[in-house]
């Protein structure tokens, strides 16, 4: 809906209630990194992952603000942990695929992109980027 400022209401609504629900700092660090708001999005990352340090969700999340914002070796650290975590996890494949691709390592982000495609076959990003890579 857009309404990212009233969402930011509620997250902060359920964090005084439950001010250690590693769920709701994982998506409340998502809110923030799409409000640009990257290093208070990464407090909650790191905090969703001190309450719930196998979640690889948070992990795969955290991963992404890295990349975006050039840490790569950080951001790879994170997507390993995610996928220790969950080794079917289709979005983790899928980001690390993206970040291998960044960092020019085409035949590991293949086979993320394939690793990705296998636990989740129909994802239609996955595809795309994989024919990107290909091409």
């Amino acid at each position: 809906m857009g309404r990212k400022e009233e969402a930011e209401k509620q997250y902060l609504l359920a964090l005084e209630a439950y001010p250690n629900n590693a769920v709701v700092h994982n998506s409340y660090g998502v809110l923030l990194e799409n409000m640009g708001r990257k290093e208070e999005a990464e407090e909650h990352y790191l905090h969703a992952l001190k309450e719930n340090p196998n979640d690889a969700a948070t992990y795969s999340n955290y991963g992404v603000l890295l990349k975006e914002t050039g840490r790569y070796e950080e951001a790879e650290k994170q997507y390993l942990l995610a996928l220790k975590s969950d080794l079917n996890n289709a979005i983790a494949h899928y980001n690390y695929g993206n970040l291998l691709e960044v960092m020019r390592r085409y035949e590991e982000a293949e086979k993320q992109y394939l690793l990705s495609l296998e636990a989740d076959p129909t994802d239609v990003d996955t595809h795309y980027n994989y024919g990107i890579l290909l091409e």
